[in-house]
């Protein structure tokens, strides 16, 4: 996977084609002079494996105030 992501990541037809796309859906959003409408996120938050996530919440409730990831506990 390391190989394939360095070879992808040192192409700039791909690079430039990734900030290309990102600028045609900024237009489309017109989002492009609000700031602070543009986030920057990475997967560090997110699960691989939902079913390894777990839910807090009050026993018989329908909604939960936060989840707890694997590297939380």
């Amino acid at each position: 996977m390391q190989l394939a992501r360095k070879s992808v990541t040192s192409d700039p037809f791909v690079i430039y084609g990734f900030y290309d796309m990102l600028e045609k859906e900024m237009d489309r959003l017109n989002i492009k002079d609000r700031p602070e409408c543009i986030y920057n996120l990475d997967e560090t938050g997110f699960p691989m494996d939902p079913s390894k996530s777990k839910t807090i919440g009050s026993k018989g409730e329908k909604q939960f105030k936060g989840r707890l990831q694997p590297q939380d506990k």
